[in-house]
């Protein structure tokens, strides 16, 4: 379904409940009975005395009071009439609200599968990034390049929303790499796991910011997965910060203090068995990016 269909069939349905709520409103007062005022009986004409029709019109007369319906029956048949036809209109009203219900649920359980069938089949790559020697950026550097890639990450709404949001990684592997003669010895890397089509746009932002440093290439060559299959880990351990989102991993008072990636790779080395650490960084949609930065200014 194109976005152009899915936002048409989204605003059909809204605009269903919609027109669902102003009926329902302008039809709310007919649940109040009708106050009817009782009719009043007919006055019957009087006969003038001496004339040949004084028992025919009184015969005429007694026939209409016998057959005469008394007012408080017509009332009580016209409230219920009126009553029957408002709970009728009700019934309509909660049936069409019913049915857009039911139907924002299958749209949402279509797009949910879709989902999660499109993220099952997603394609990433493992790239390694070649580090230099002259590997220091400034504060606002970093910054630009970390919403670059953001930027070149995120998805369009319409897309997020059908297919996902893909993610970006960085991945710290520690791995046996051979040496000279039978020797083996530890090897640290970094790399980055992306979808293949965006490859060359963070190529270009990570040069941006680390002039000498290249992803997936060390020339002028086209950016290339990093060769071999990793294995299937043995154990699998997830961390989390104690505290809030906003926060940085180093607080503000240890600005001397080492930075995590060498905290972590020293800690990788040290350990002398394969090991990867993963950032999976995935980026959130504008609304809670902007609450995000509205978080981070009150700290």
């Amino acid at each position: 379904m194109r976005p152009g269909r899915l936002l048409l069939c989204m605003l059909l349905v809204a605009g269903g409940l919609g027109a669902s709520v102003l009926m329902l409103g302008h039809l709310s007062h007919m649940l109040h009975p009708f106050a009817s005022r009782p009719f009043p009986p007919p006055i019957a004409p009087r006969p003038a005395a001496g004339t040949a029709h004084t028992h025919a019109t009184a015969n005429i007369a007694r026939r209409a009071r016998s057959a005469r319906v008394p007012a408080s029956a017509r009332v009580r048949r016209s409230v219920s009439s009126g009553s029957g036809g408002s709970f009728a209109l009700l019934e309509r009203v909660g049936l069409e609200c019913a049915a857009g219900i039911l139907l924002i649920g299958v749209l949402a359980m279509l797009l949910v599968g879709r989902r999660v069938r499109r993220r099952s089949r997603r394609v990433y790559g493992l790239y390694e990034l070649h580090l230099s020697t002259h590997d220091q950026a400034k504060g606002q550097d970093l910054e630009d390049m970390v919403e670059l890639i953001a930027n070149i990450v995120r998805a369009w709404p319409a897309d997020r929303v059908r297919h996902g949001q893909p993610y970006f990684a960085l991945e710290l592997i520690c791995g046996a790499a051979p040496q000279a003669g039978t020797r083996l010895e530890m090897e640290w890397s970094i790399n980055v796991r992306c979808e293949p089509q965006s490859v060359s746009a963070l190529d270009g932002a990570i040069s941006a910011a680390y002039p000498d440093v290249r992803l997936g290439r060390t020339h002028g060559e086209q950016p290339r997965p990093r060769a071999g299959v990793l294995r299937e880990p043995g154990y699998v351990m997830r961390f989390r910060k104690e505290r809030s989102f906003v926060y940085s991993l180093i607080a503000d008072n240890e600005e001397q203090a080492s930075s995590p990636l060498e905290q972590i790779a020293r800690a990788q080395v040290a350990v002398a068995v394969p090991s990867l650490v993963r950032f999976q960084l995935t980026p959130t949609p504008s609304f809670f990016e902007e609450l995000a930065r509205r978080l981070k200014a009150r700290q």
